[in-house]
């Protein structure tokens, strides 16, 4: 735990230092799980005070942070986009993370929906074009 304590706070102090870091790193997805089921649940509902109807995808910061942290830009995927606006984010992404959590994996919600449309276009990219892109699953991430 010191150890994890010691490398975010060496994070937090380069960030610091720098008015902006830049990376050509692999631009990563994190799935977003319904706001309702945040982890964060009082920062969302209070981000979503000043939202339009519709935008209530939460991603923990842990999760941007540690791939930020080893090089990545980390773009938000929405758990409840349409097949082509999906389609759109996941033909510029180098990977895609699924987060952990206490999420139901049933087959009728939305989050699992999407979380099958993402690994169905991975493997069809895989299998038809040859183009790899890793999939990470934490816990609840299959």
């Amino acid at each position: 735990m010191q150890a994890v304590t010691a490398l975010l706070a060496c994070i937090a102090a380069m960030a610091a230092s720098q008015d902006a870091i830049f990376t050509n790193g692999p631009f990563i997805g994190i799935l977003g799980v319904p706001a309702s089921n945040c982890v964060t649940l009082k920062a969302a509902q209070a981000a979503l005070q000043d939202k339009p109807t519709g935008a209530d995808s939460c991603i923990g910061y842990y999760y941007t942070g540690f791939l930020e942290a080893a090089g990545a830009r980390v773009v938000g995927i929405p758990y409840n986009l349409s097949d082509s606006q999906l389609e759109e984010v996941l033909s510029g992404l180098s990977g895609v993370l699924f987060t952990g959590g206490g999420l139901s994996l049933q087959p009728s919600t939305s989050y699992f929906n999407t979380a099958l449309r993402v690994y169905e276009f991975v493997v069809r990219r895989n299998m038809q074009d040859g183009v790899y892109i890793p999939l990470h699953g934490t816990c609840m991430g299959f």
